[in-house]
């Protein structure tokens, strides 16, 4: 999977401490080439994190999880993320 994390989201990581508990978007992501089984769709997919660090990613069309990870640095291609 490819992704690109679109500009913006120190502020909204800064965020991220005041909501805790909550899931809280922090990225925009674009799915460039995925495995089979990925829904092809012209909406960005939205990744959002916890307090900890927990990242799942909402699949737009059905606004339901597409892939949950214990970290960011699970996240192929993210792995250079802090």
């Amino acid at each position: 999977m490819v992704m690109t994390i679109y500009g913006g989201c120190e502020d909204r990581f800064r965020g991220l401490e005041k909501q805790e508990g909550k899931w809280v978007e922090i990225f925009r992501v674009d799915v460039h080439c995925a495995y089979l089984g990925f829904q092809a769709t012209n909406f960005r997919f939205t990744l959002n994190a916890t307090r900890h660090t927990q990242v799942h990613i909402i699949n737009p069309l059905v606004n339901r999880l597409y892939m949950d990870f214990k970290n960011i640095h699970e996240i192929p291609h993210m792995n250079h993320m802090d």
